[in-house]
């Protein structure tokens, strides 16, 4: 994927996840929604998609750092595998998801409108050289791109299903979702179980999940 269809791919998903959002009611927000979070706290957790892509972007990648990203869709993979199996990690999340929807509270959803036009603005503005420098490490602009549609589309349908409402995705954002869901089946090793099931041999075990 190129760098200019990185941006226009995840400037999509970012305006469909704003459109689910916006859509919302505020009486729904305290209803239950996934895990231990309720909507509020999804869609609060959702739009950290957006809110870390402004805040990790560089100009340009540290001096002492080299930065590949010739395969975008396949590092993507990567760097959600990199992240599996933290659970001090998955607890920092869902902590954050809860004091960041308790911070907003009920200028949630307008903030999370504004959000989506400020980050694709910047995006869509960022320099050739720009990076993103995560809490684990450098990643290339089109590569952590990746992995915020992923993100946007994942918790769109969360937030879809728990407002009850069609998720009706958008092409770009859901062939590059199944893409890095699919590389990311591939390095953890579950093609077996996720084409069986996809082609209807058999049903995925119990529990089964990619990032879990």
């Amino acid at each position: 994927m190129s760098r200019s269809d990185a941006v226009e791919v995840f400037a999509e998903a970012a305006q469909w996840f704003g459109g689910l959002v916006l859509g919302l009611h505020i009486d729904q927000l305290d209803g239950p929604a996934l895990g231990e979070w309720n909507l509020r706290e999804l869609v609060a957790h959702g739009a950290r998609a957006l809110v870390t892509t402004a805040d990790y972007l560089r100009p340009e990648p540290p001096s002492e750092t080299e930065v590949h990203d010739e395969n975008p869709v396949t590092t993507a993979g990567g760097y959600f595998l990199s992240l599996h199996d933290n659970a001090s990690l998955n607890r920092e999340v869902a902590e954050r998801g809860k004091a960041e929807a308790q911070r907003l509270g009920d200028d949630l959803l307008a903030e999370v409108a504004t959000t989506v036009e400020r980050v694709t603005k910047t995006v869509r503005q960022a320099p050739e050289r720009a990076v993103f420098e995560t809490r684990f490490g450098t990643v290339g602009f089109s590569t952590y791109l990746c992995t915020r549609t992923v993100e946007l589309v994942v918790h769109g349908i969360d937030v879809a299903d728990a407002a009850g409402v069609a998720a009706d995705v958008p092409t770009r954002p859901a062939s590059t979702t199944l893409a890095v869901l699919a590389e990311l089946a591939r390095q953890r090793g579950d093609v077996v179980p996720v084409v069986a099931a996809l082609s209807g041999r058999r049903p995925l075990p119990e529990q089964f999940g990619l990032f879990s």
